[in-house]
């Protein structure tokens, strides 16, 4: 599996998706952890390909409720951490590269 350049785009449309926007300012997420996070959004995201709308948005729920319990972290504090990743170039591409990675790994 390759997800050259999907993965900003699956994680614009994640973030589409949540509701309302976190006022935390808690430090991040260490990498390792963050690069698991991205590809858990990553593969909860292409398992809902070419479901209806109503249906996607509550799995979307679902899985980000899932998330937040493994990460220990609120639907808002993830979408925080993801907030301040996009404002990290150089560390974006750490993560992408460490996604690319794990999901070379699972073959």
């Amino acid at each position: 599996m390759r997800f050259p350049g999907l993965s900003i785009v699956i994680l614009l449309f994640f973030l589409m998706g949540c509701g309302g926007k976190s006022t935390s300012k808690g430090s991040s997420l260490p990498d390792e952890q963050m690069a698991r996070l991205l590809l858990d959004i990553q593969l909860s995201e292409l398992s809902m390909i070419g479901l209806e709308k109503d249906k996607k948005d509550t799995l979307r729920g679902l899985f980000l409720e899932k998330l937040s319990g493994i990460y220990k972290l609120s639907p808002q504090e993830i979408e925080q951490q993801i907030i301040l990743l996009e404002q990290d170039p150089e560390k974006m591409n750490r993560m992408l590269f460490r996604i690319k990675e794990l999901t070379d790994s699972i073959q």
